[in-house]
């Protein structure tokens, strides 16, 4: 009678609702070192719930969520990788499935196309490459297999058990995005990437990390449908112009080798676009080009930066600026006539705190209510909807009175930053 075997179960609709408690709670994994077997929190917990009994054993084995996220190394043993690869297709049954598989090398001691995975629908697949040339090792039977988003890793080429890793080589996207919705590629070096004789229009969403060489006028023909393009760490080849049709609504820039290539292209579709490049005339000449953008996110670090941008804005309504120098930021938004149809405003520190005097001003002229004895406001149509702070302390924001008046909603960003969205009661109110 006391054996664990033997424990009372709690009813099937308890032990759901438990699991479902669980798969809810638990991070997603990742990969804290190369090569670690340590398994992620979400297996712990289902080995866990499936070592109470055998009622709670099988109530686990027939939840699928409580194993659809896997991890696995090319270079554990083959027979053990096979088996557990077994096990889990039978377990998730079609359940959305978060897959991770690192050591994918030349030599690695199983090969991807030794995993059939044809039964299985991904959420997402995220695949680690010891270096570019190792692309070629994505099966072709996988290239038809129902992915939401993939993720490729290359490693930093080193010596090692793998190494050198020096090659050139360039990854072939051809090799993954034929049924890929959502495409992320990151180099931890600077890594070359051929982005031609592809053709999808199923991928919408196209992100490159530490990529260059990158033809911008290639992508956009490959893929005409794209929704969403992200470029951090990136480098162009030249190009005189481009015309294509395409989808694009949001455009995302960070810290690339050049942005020449801004001025040469055209989307006309573009709604949203974040900057976090230095401000250039190259900018411009795309902010000119394109007044289709209803929102921006723009890292600015003067006053010169900031007011020429004030110029090319009126049609902004979504604004969010980090200040990577002192900026009078919140007297130029407090202007007449600045930003006529700007509704939603979010500020973030990055160099300089959020200086007291800028964040007063813009309170005063386009936060409070008409009624409010601080108010500047003349007109309710310049009032904004949502504004927002990020900072990593408010001991200088507290010394503005109408900040201390505001009803605060907190949100954590992260151990040191906060996001804290400011309102005060309207007249109605």
């Amino acid at each position: 009678m006391e054996s664990r075997s033997c424990t009372h179960a709690p009813p099937i609709d308890v032990l759901n609702q438990i699991f479902e408690l669980v798969i809810e709670t638990c991070l997603v994994p990742r990969i804290v070192s190369i090569g670690t077997t340590t398994p992620h929190e979400k297996q712990k917990q289902a080995i866990a719930l499936a070592s109470i009994s055998r009622a709670w054993r099988a109530a686990a084995l027939q939840t699928p969520r409580l194993w659809n996220t896997i991890s696995i190394s090319l270079d554990w043993d083959t027979d053990m990788v096979k088996e557990y690869w077994a096990w889990t297709v039978r377990r998730v049954k079609g359940v959305p499935v978060s897959l991770l598989i690192y050591d994918i090398c030349e030599e690695s001691r199983v090969r991807l196309e030794d995993l059939n995975g044809s039964s299985m629908r991904f959420k997402e697949m995220r695949l680690h490459l010891k270096h570019p040339g190792d692309a070629v090792l994505f099966p072709e039977s996988w290239r038809d297999y129902d992915i939401d988003t993939l993720r490729v890793d290359i490693y930093r080429q080193y010596s090692g058990r793998h190494g050198p890793h020096k090659s050139a080589t360039p990854v072939e996207l051809g090799h993954f995005v034929e049924n890929v919705r959502r495409f992320e590629l990151e180099g931890w070096d600077a890594t070359p990437a051929r982005i031609a004789d592809i053709s999808s229009t199923r991928l919408f969403q196209l992100h490159l990390f530490s990529i260059r060489d990158i033809d911008i006028a290639g992508v956009l023909r490959s893929f005409p449908c794209l929704e969403s393009l992200y470029f951090a760490g990136c480098g162009f080849r030249p190009l005189s112009s481009v015309s294509v049709a395409t989808e694009t609504r949001t455009l995302d820039v960070r810290n690339n080798k050049d942005d020449e290539w801004l001025s040469k292209v055209k989307f006309p579709k573009l709604q949203r676009i974040s900057y976090d490049d230095t401000y250039s005339t190259s900018l411009e000449e795309f902010l000119k080009a394109h007044s289709t953008i209803e929102t921006i996110r723009l890292r600015v670090s003067s006053d010169v930066e900031f007011t020429r941008f004030l110029q090319l804005a009126a049609q902004i309504t979504t604004l969010h600026i980090v200040l990577s120098g002192y900026v009078a930021w919140g007297g130029c938004i407090a202007s007449q006539g600045a930003f006529p149809v700007l509704k939603r405003l979010g500020v973030s520190e990055w160099v300089n705190d959020i200086e007291p005097g800028q964040l007063g001003a813009v309170i005063k002229a386009r936060c409070l209510p008409l009624h409010h004895p601080l108010s500047t406001a003349t007109d309710s149509s310049r009032l904004l909807e949502e504004f927002c702070i990020e900072v990593g302390r408010t001991a200088l924001c507290e010394t503005v009175d109408v900040y201390q008046e505001a009803t605060k909603r907190i949100v954590e960003i992260g151990p040191l930053r906060t996001k804290i969205y400011l309102s005060w009661p309207t007249e109605q109110e």
